[in-house]
């Protein structure tokens, strides 16, 4: 991770998130929907890709599903995570 993105999602935080995930959704049942993309959103090959790109995948959830994507920057670190019901990621920032 980036030392910015590490000081805003420590572990406490990222913690939490989950247990609102989970009381929202019910416990995690499966992935599906893995893709990879440029931060513009063109598609990449499922293969070794170097930054920057965005990881996609959706959370499948007894109650619902949740969209989740990894921002990753030019030297392979996570500059960024975000999760929303997968009927909002349409407006999700990346």
């Amino acid at each position: 991770m980036t030392n910015l993105c590490a000081r805003e999602l420590s572990r406490p935080r990222m913690a939490s998130v989950w247990r609102e995930v989970l009381a929202s959704v019910g416990e995690l049942e499966s992935f599906s929907g893995h893709a990879v993309r440029t931060p513009t959103g063109e598609p990449l090959a499922l293969t070794a890709q170097s930054g920057p790109l965005v990881v996609r995948v959706v959370l499948e959830h007894e109650a619902g599903r949740i969209a989740g994507h990894v921002a990753v920057n030019g030297a392979g670190k996570v500059s960024g995570v975000l999760m929303a019901p997968l009927e909002h990621e349409h407006t999700m920032a990346f």
